[in-house]
C-alpha cells in the first residue's frame, strides 16, 4: 500500500499485481493510519476530511468533515473502536469506527501534532507545537500542559497507578490526570528526564547539571540526590522490580543506581552520548543505545554482554525509542527490530526465533542484519519510519507513504 496526493494504492506484494485504487475526491492525503487490528483504514486531508475503509471491502464510505482544517494525525483506541483526528483546527474529534458518528469533541489551544491513546485506553494525550493536553475518558474537561523543549522526547510520564509528572519552569508538577488536582510540586531545576517506578511509588528526575533526585511520590519528599554524571542526564529508566535505576547520559556513560542507599553500583562506559537505556522486563539484562552501536549489559555484574551495530540516525535525524520484547531476544528501536544474541544465566531463556528482524538504514532494508531490499537513491529522504512484525512503512516530506510488506 502507498498513497500519493489524491489516491491510495494497494497492491499483491506476491505477484506485485496492483489490486484497487482508492481517492477522496480531489483532497490531499497527508496522514494514514490502519487501526489495532488491521481491518479498519483510517486517512486525513489537507481539507481536514477523514476517510475510513473496511479493510476486507475497501469501500470508502462518505468522508468525516472535518470543517476544512488541515489533519495533522489520526489514531486509534487500543480496541479499534475509537477514532481519533487533530490538527491545525484546535480541537480533536472523536468518532466511532462502525456508525461513522462523531462522538465527542475535545477543545485545545493550538494544534495536534501527535495524538495517542495509552495501553488501556483510557487516557487521550494531545501533544502540539506549545503545549500538551491530557483528557481521561468520557471527559471533555483537558489539563493543559505547557510544551517543555528541555525533555528529549515526551513533556509527559504517566505512572503505572495512573498520576502523572511534566516539567514546569524548573519544577516537577505531580498531578491527578482525571481531575487535574496539583500533587505536588517538586523543585527540580534544568529538568531534563522523568521515570516512575513500576510500584509508582518513587519518582527520578534528571538534570541539565548532572544530577539526578529521587523523591516519594506519594509525599513529594525528597528522598536523595545522586551525583555521578557530569553532563546533561538524558534519561532515567528503573529495572521491573524498582530495586535499580539506570541513567543514561551525554558525558557517554550508564549509572546504575541501588535505590534503596543510592550507592552507584557500576559504570557502564559507551562511546558517544547515551540514549534510550532500556531494561529487559523481569531481567538483569540492560541495553544502551549510543551513537551507531548498542550495547547489551549484565546489569548485576556491569559486564558488557555484546556489542550491535546499529544506526540511531535516518537522514540526520535522532529515531527515538528502544524496547526489549518480553519473549523473544529482539530490542525494538525506532528503525526496526534488532536480535541480539547475549543471554544470562538463571535469566530468562532467549525465546523462539521470529521470522522478520526488519531494520531500516540511510540505503538498505536489512533482515537479520543482513543487506535485503536496495532502497534507491530517488527513495532515500525519509522522514518517518514504522516497523511492525513483516511491515515497514516509509514516510516522506511529499506526503507519499510506502507500506512494504515482506
Amino acid at each position: 500500500m502507498a498513497y500519493d496526493n489524491d489516491q491510495i494504492y494497494f497492491w499483491n506484494t506476491i505477484t506485485g499485481k496492483q489490486l484497487r485504487t482508492v481517492s477522496s475526491n480531489g483532497e490531499t492525503f497527508i496522514t494514514i493510519r490502519f487501526g489495532p487490528h488491521n481491518n479498519i483504514l483510517a486517512a486525513g486531508t489537507t481539507r481536514g476530511t477523514i476517510y475510513i475503509w473496511d479493510t476486507s471491502l475497501l469501500l470508502g464510505p462518505p468522508g468525516l468533515d472535518e470543517n476544512n482544517d488541515e489533519i495533522l494525525s489520526v489514531g486509534f483506541r487500543p480496541d479499534g473502536k475509537i477514532l481519533v483526528s487533530g490538527g491545525s483546527h484546535r480541537h480533536i474529534s472523536l468518532w466511532d469506527t462502525t456508525t461513522d458518528q462523531r462522538l465527542q469533541t475535545l477543545l485545545i489551544s493550538n494544534d495536534a501534532k501527535h495524538i495517542i491513546f495509552n495501553s488501556d485506553g483510557n487516557m487521550l494525550i494531545a501533544t502540539g507545537s506549545r503545549t500538551t493536553s491530557i483528557w481521561a475518558a468520557g471527559s471533555s474537561n483537558n489539563l493543559l500542559i505547557p510544551a517543555s523543549s528541555n525533555f528529549s522526547r515526551n513533556s509527559v510520564e504517566l505512572s503505572p497507578n495512573g498520576k502523572m509528572v511534566v516539567p514546569h519552569a524548573g519544577t516537577l508538577w505531580v498531578r491527578d490526570p482525571k481531575s487535574g488536582i496539583l500533587l505536588h510540586d517538586l523543585e527540580g531545576g534544568g529538568l531534563t528526564a522523568a521515570a516512575f517506578s513500576s510500584d509508582s511509588k518513587v519518582l527520578a528526575s534528571g538534570s541539565d547539571k548532572g544530577f539526578i533526585r529521587l523523591w516519594n511520590a506519594d509525599t513529594g519528599q525528597n528522598m536523595r540526590e545522586l551525583k555521578g554524571h557530569v553532563a546533561l542526564v538524558r534519561v532515567v529508566t528503573f529495572r521491573s522490580d524498582g530495586k535499580i535505576l539506570a541513567s543514561g547520559s551525554d558525558d557517554r556513560t550508564v549509572c546504575l543506581w541501588d535505590i534503596a542507599t543510592g550507592a552507584c553500583l557500576a559504570t557502564l562506559e559507551n562511546t558517544h552520548r547515551v540514549i534510550d537505556p532500556s531494561f529487559r522486563p523481569h531481567s538483569k539484562m540492560l541495553a544502551s543505545r549510543s551513537l551507531d552501536t548498542i550495547y547489551v549489559w549484565n546489569s548485576a555484574t556491569g559486564q558488557c554482554l555484546q556489542s550491535i551495530s546499529a544506526p540511531i540516525r535516518l537522514n540526520g535525524k535522532i529515531q527515538w525509542g528502544m524496547s526489549f520484547s518480553r519473549k523473544h531476544p529482539y530490542l525494538d528501536t525506532g528503525l526496526g527490530r534488532i536480535r541480539f544474541t547475549a543471554n544470562i544465566i538463571d535469566d530468562l531463556k532467549p525465546g523462539e526465533e521470529l521470522p522478520h528482524c526488519l531494520y531500516v538504514s540511510d540505503s538498505w532494508i536489512t533482515q537479520h542484519a543482513k543487506n535485503f531490499l536496495w532502497i534507491p537513491p530517488e527513495f532515500r529522504a525519509i522522514t518517518a519510519v514504522a516497523v511492525h512484525d513483516n511491515t515497514v512503512a516509509l514516510g516522506y516530506h511529499s506526503g507519499l507513504l510506502i507500506n512494504l510488506v515482506f
